[in-house]
């Protein structure tokens, strides 16, 4: 897929297959301390990366060239902010924050 090319969906079945690989998932200093905060667990985010929608699709990241930032949320009202690079080999999600909504 040419670089921040690609369609939502395409986007989110990236996520998914890398979410099935929990050593493909980094958490953020910022995102572990939100969810110890809001008390959310890792199974929580997974849950989102893995079988959630977007609630913000996929844009250019301003802070990292050649990524994209995303907001997911699940059905326990979930949310997830991720960035990734979409042409990585493989895909490694940087899970930036994660809060209830």
């Amino acid at each position: 897929m040419a670089q921040g090319k690609g369609t939502p969906e395409q986007f989110r079945k990236q996520i998914q297959e890398a979410a099935g690989h929990s050593e493909r998932v980094r958490l953020t200093l910022h995102a572990r301390e939100r969810m110890e905060e809001r008390g959310i667990l890792m199974r929580e985010v997974l849950d989102v990366l893995r079988r959630g929608t977007f609630a913000e699709p996929p844009a250019p990241s301003l802070k990292a060239p050649g990524h994209l930032e995303a907001r997911m949320e699940g059905r326990e009202r979930v949310q997830v902010v991720i960035g990734f690079a979409p042409d990585g080999d493989p895909i490694v999600l940087n899970v930036i924050t994660a809060m209830r909504g």
